[in-house]
């Protein structure tokens, strides 16, 4: 073993020369196929439609609110009541629109598993 320096067994992998026989550049791909746009761009339902949701029906039972103070000439009871209601409408919208979601994705997700690349749809 003087005349050769082996570090490892796994270092000294035999070479293997493989011969094309015919050299066809379209069946050759370098780079992945890009994802379509869909996959890509982020859907407005999940992050900016739900601000706009949460900022357009607070302001709207906020005027309301302040409407009816007006109205009766009250302080400002109805206009913290209606913030309120609003809110908890809101966070009941949100909570459910998201079980939905959830139940699609599951509902996705097992029939990937299952062997059926077809989307389920929401029947909502």
């Amino acid at each position: 073993m003087h005349g050769s320096t082996r570090l490892c067994m796994h270092s000294q992998a035999p070479v293997v020369s493989v011969r094309i026989a015919s050299w066809n550049h379209r069946s050759m791909k370098l780079l992945p196929t890009p994802p379509s746009a869909d996959d890509v761009r982020a859907n407005s339902e999940e992050s900016l439609g739900h601000g706009m949701d949460a900022v357009i029906m607070l302001a709207i039972f906020l005027g309301v609110g302040w409407g009816l103070d007006s109205l009766f000439g009250t302080i400002p009871v109805f206009m913290i009541i209606m913030t309120v209601i609003g809110s908890i409408g809101l966070f009941a919208r949100f909570y459910y629109s998201y079980g939905r979601r959830m139940d699609r994705h599951d509902a996705d997700r097992v029939a990937k598993l299952a062997g059926s690349p077809s989307r389920v749809e929401d029947a909502a």
